[in-house]
């Protein structure tokens, strides 16, 4: 059997009341890790929680909310900066662009 943990790196509403960051949930299994959007405080929360940027091989948006996409292009930015060293996959819903492997 597989082992599956769930990280809530965020669980706040659009206006991160109660400090609870934007809604960001890591799911590690032995087929990878996978990130369930992509609020804002994504590249903090991960750092608080030791994830690294390596360790996402997918980024699935629910929606297309800010405070749950809008930390995808801080997350992009800083794969750029520390060279990341494997693909990742973004799911979206329909109207975004199909992006190639990263």
């Amino acid at each position: 059997m597989n082992n599956i943990e769930l990280t809530v790196i965020g669980s706040g509403d659009a206006f991160n009341s109660g400090g609870r960051n934007h809604t960001c949930f890591y799911v590690k299994s032995s087929f990878g890790g996978l990130l369930i959007d992509c609020g804002t405080g994504v590249c903090a929360g991960l750092k608080r929680n030791d994830i690294r940027n390596n360790d996402i091989d997918i980024i699935a948006i629910s929606h297309f909310h800010g405070d749950h996409y809008g930390g995808l292009p801080y997350f992009l930015l800083e794969a750029a900066v520390l060279k990341r060293s494997k693909p990742l996959t973004i799911i979206s819903p329909p109207g975004c662009n199909e992006l190639n492997s990263f």
